[in-house]
């Protein structure tokens, strides 16, 4: 009788074993499944932003070869050349105007503008006109102002609307 219970004794442990050993694979199973699910759900969510987003931005770069920034501006490849510097924002319209106008005649020198707007160029908008700058540290306008720079060393400059456009004739 003791051999009986003994042997129903481990036929309780090992159906205990087994149940807890099928919980826990049914619980892995479980939770493999919930990681595959979100991976898939994920998968399909970003899928979607990336189409959105790619619909949506279509913009192409440009690049200037006439603009120029003030710590720039003494080594262009040119051995002569203006360097213009205004606001965008204030003063664009009337002398982009100018430039084209400019750009289009015969002989016309090189010419590259600054915007002051831009907050790398910014620090050479002052109270006061440094009209012979030695280097781009030295810049100092108090609004628009046409630089001519021969040999990397200024030799002109003109601060007001009508000398300016005597000049980009």
């Amino acid at each position: 009788m003791a051999n009986k219970k003994r042997v129903l004794k481990q036929k309780k442990q090992v159906n205990e074993d087994m149940t807890q050993i099928r919980n826990l694979i049914i619980l892995l199973v479980i939770v493999i499944l919930i990681c595959v699910g979100i991976y898939f759900l994920t998968e399909k969510l970003v899928d979607k932003d990336l189409i959105k987003k790619s619909d949506t931005s279509t913009a192409t770069a440009e690049i200037d070869y006439d603009s120029a920034i003030v710590g720039t501006m003494f080594n262009r490849v040119e051995d002569e050349y203006y360097v213009i510097l205004y606001s965008k924002e204030d003063d664009g319209m009337k002398y982009d105007t100018l430039l084209n106008i400019y750009r289009s005649s015969e002989n016309y020198i090189k010419t590259y503008y600054v915007n002051l707007d831009l907050k790398i160029n910014n620090g050479a908008l002052k109270d006061t006109l440094n009209k012979t700058p030695k280097n781009s540290k030295e810049v100092s306008v108090t609004g628009p102002t046409l630089y001519k720079i021969k040999d990397g060393k200024v030799t002109e400059c003109y601060s007001d609307f009508d000398s300016i456009k005597s000049i980009l004739k």
